[in-house]
């Protein structure tokens, strides 16, 4: 998934891990390494991912896309409409 990105093979498994949501102690396990070795690789590539993007690219990949917003809202309001009709 990530070989083209230069990345070594524990780089890429511990991403792989994150993407999957494997806890850093069960990546830990897998790989042989001690969990504050994960833990340090993560901050790792946390720094070289902010450092080639932006420094606020992990805050924007955390938050809710616009659209949803929006349906939230919708869905308030059908579920206000419909408490007021019964």
């Amino acid at each position: 998934l990530f070989r083209s990105a230069g990345l070594s093979a524990r780089d890429q498994a511990v991403i792989e891990g994150l993407v999957e949501g494997t806890s850093g102690s069960v990546m830990a396990r897998k790989l042989g390494v001690c969990s504050s070795t994960i833990h340090h690789r993560k901050r790792s590539l946390a720094k070289a991912i902010t450092t080639f993007m932006d420094d606020d690219i992990l805050i924007e990949v955390r938050r809710l896309p616009r659209w949803k917003d929006s349906l939230d809202a919708t869905r308030e309001r059908q579920a206000v409409r419909f408490e007021r009709a019964h």
